[in-house]
């Protein structure tokens, strides 16, 4: 507050209803954003098919260039979009990802930049295969097989 009174007149300070102090943000709350930025950029991804996570090299390198405390986090969200997005776009459109693939993201320190990597499918657990016996007696319905037995009448019996 006292470096606003040093720079600007009284007359003008009294003409603000409020003043609102921003500190730097710090490694914690530029991580923070990278996440929420990353999060944007998997469900874009997931949108056209593709699982995307990213490697801690990824963000460690965004959290490092994206930041620059004169132009905040802006700088983040340009640098993000430059160099992964671009790169992603590149990479579906070359047919190296494709729709149903899963891929990570990480930071190639040499090449300085993103380097995706195919991944394989997480295997989810299948269901039991019926033997063929039990499907021929499925109906669409569900219900072939339950009571379908011939009941023996009174007259069956002797």
């Amino acid at each position: 507050m006292d470096v606003l009174r040093g720079h600007f007149r009284p007359e003008f300070l009294n003409r603000i209803d409020e003043i609102i102090v921003f500190h730097a943000l710090g490694k914690e709350e530029i991580r923070h954003i990278v996440g929420l930025q990353l999060d944007r950029v998997a469900r874009s991804a997931a949108s056209q098919g593709v699982t995307l996570t990213f490697d801690q090299t990824l963000i460690d390198h965004f959290a490092e260039e994206g930041y620059k405390p004169e132009f905040g986090a802006r700088e983040l969200k340009r640098l993000i979009r430059s160099e992964l997005e671009t790169a992603l776009a590149r990479e579906m459109l070359g047919g190296g990802i494709g729709k149903g693939d899963h891929a990570s993201a990480r930071w190639d320190d040499k090449a300085e930049r993103v380097v995706f990597e195919r991944k394989e499918p997480l295997q989810t657990p299948a269901e039991p295969e019926q033997p063929d016996a039990a499907k021929a007696t499925e109906t669409p319905h569900g219900d072939a097989g339950k009571g379908s037995r011939k009941k023996k009448s009174a007259s069956d019996a002797s």
